[in-house]
């Protein structure tokens, strides 16, 4: 199943349990998260090619700190778009939620991205790149 490749089922599952979804809130839900996922992709992959330009950078001998920097800025640029995009999906489906879900909602602990399957490397070890590698 293609959602399956995008959301952590199981977590997603657990947490559309805890919040009492309806089954048309749960299918609305995964469509949410699967067109935030799909227009984030071109996102993703420019980042992770802006983050190995930015490792070309450093370990070539004859880079400036300025080439370094100017790449570093690209890299955040990209996670910013990111980190907004992930913001936008997590309100859209906060959208859909039942006063009473909302309440319940705010007492759950949750990571809307790990929750929600976004194990790509955006998030994380701040020492890792956008593919989750160091």
């Amino acid at each position: 199943m293609y959602v399956r490749s995008i959301v952590n089922q199981d977590a997603a599952d657990r947490v559309f349990a805890q919040l009492r979804l309806t089954p048309p809130q749960r299918e609305r839900c995964v469509a949410i998260v699967r067109d935030g996922y799909v227009s984030a992709h071109r996102l993703r992959d420019e980042a992770r090619r802006s983050w190995h330009v930015l490792m070309q950078t450093l370990r070539n001998p004859g880079a400036s700190l300025e080439q370094a920097l100017a790449e570093q800025r690209q890299v955040g640029q990209y996670q910013e778009s990111l980190a907004e995009k992930r913001l936008a999906t997590w309100f859209q489906l906060r959208r859909i939620l039942t006063p009473e879900q909302l309440a319940r909602l705010s007492t759950l602990s949750i990571d809307p991205s790990a929750e929600l399957g976004e194990t790509n490397g955006e998030q994380g070890d701040s020492h890792a790149g956008p593919d989750g590698r160091p």
